[in-house]
């Protein structure tokens, strides 16, 4: 999903990443960290930034330390600082503590969303280079059971980092208005996609104030 294990292309018989990872941030529910690792290596390790916000986890304290060591050894190759961090959220925990961002508790609380955000630079491009961030939602814990023996749902699309000229607000170009015949019947039920409401609040909006609430910075 998130297009780790198809990032290189074969040129002039050898295999030249295209692409150079920057961060990536999952968040998920469930997580076998040791399972997630093993799957996603090596290009995982080729990250300057992991962050990892969880519920809950399978394999914890032996995935985390076995990601930290290939991690050091990677960086000792290197000579590159990259960074893995794993942050626990519990919305039962204390308000605006370590494990809980937000403003109130929730005793019976999980956190439950399940998200990819992967920023990178496409190479490909005969100039310098386009910089990207992959936006993925679905519907899987991080857990073999749930990826290989269950049906589940993802949205995923690559959009441009914008330019320091670039509009405030992104309109999804893929909403369409409503249609002619509804205008002249004059029917204004309809509101959300497929339909553009009158005051439509755009994606990215909603995702920036969603991430706020980590208070990851």
């Amino acid at each position: 999903v998130i297009g780790l294990n198809h990032s290189s292309s074969c040129d002039g018989g050898n295999n030249k990443s295209r692409r150079n990872f920057e961060y990536l941030i999952a968040s998920n529910y469930l997580v076998d960290f040791g399972n997630f690792l093993q799957e996603t290596q090596p290009d995982i390790l080729e990250f300057k930034r992991v962050v990892i916000f969880y519920g809950g986890a399978v394999d914890e304290d032996r995935g985390m330390k076995t990601w930290r060591r290939l991690l050091a050894e990677r960086n000792r190759r290197d000579n590159i600082d990259r960074i893995v961090e794993f942050i626990p959220l519990i919305p039962s925990d204390p308000p605006r503590s370590k494990t809980n961002p937000l403003g109130l508790k929730i005793p019976f609380g999980v956190h439950h969303t399940k998200m990819f955000l992967m920023g990178y630079e496409d190479r490909s491009h005969k100039i310098s280079g386009k910089h990207y961030i992959r936006v993925v939602v679905h519907t899987a814990n991080l857990l073999p059971g749930d990826t290989n023996f269950k049906v589940q749902g993802v949205y995923a699309q690559d959009f441009p980092l914008k330019g320091a000229n670039a509009a405030p607000l992104f309109t999804n170009p893929y909403k369409r208005n409503r249609s002619d015949e509804q205008t002249k019947e004059n029917k204004t039920t309809c509101r959300g996609w497929p339909f553009e409401d009158d005051n439509p609040l755009p994606f990215e909006d909603d995702l920036v104030t969603y991430l706020e609430s980590y208070r990851y910075l």
